[in-house]
Order: C-alpha cells, then structure tokens, then sequence
C-alpha cells in the first residue's frame, strides 16, 4: 500500500503541476487575445474614420466607375 500511495502522490503532483503550465498558458493566450481584439478594434475605427473622410467621399465616383469597368472587363474576358 505505501508504494501505491506514493506512486498517487507523484502522479497528484505531476498532475498539479500541469495545471499550473496551462494557466499560465491560459493566462497567455487570453492576453494575446486582448490584444489582438484591441487592434482590430483601433483598425475599425481607422478605417471608419477613413470612410467618413472626405476625401474618400469626394473620390467615391471614381471608385465606382473603376469598379464598373474592372467588372466589364472581367466579363468580356471569359
């Protein structure tokens, strides 16, 4: 019986162990995630700003008759 309780003990140990490595590697990730969310929201709102610009509104035709001769290209080419 003592073999086997120190054989659990170990394993209880080892165990432990291992879940003390995966929060920290929780820990990790879940900053990682922040700030990748952080970015994208920062990124968003760059280019909400842009869109709202008026530079980008004042170029929206050309944006679009670009757009409509890229297509009709793209469709006479097939």
């Amino acid at each position: 019986m003592p073999d086997e309780t120190l054989l659990q003990d170990r394993e209880t140990s080892r165990l432990l162990a291992d879940l003390r490595d995966l929060a920290h590697v929780r820990l990790d990730l879940q900053k990682r995630l922040d700030l990748a969310l952080a970015e994208r929201a920062a990124l968003a709102a760059e280019i909400d700003a842009l869109r709202r610009s008026q530079s980008w509104r004042i170029t929206a035709p050309l944006r679009w008759v670009s757009g409509a001769l890229h297509r009709l290209r793209a469709g006479l080419g097939r």
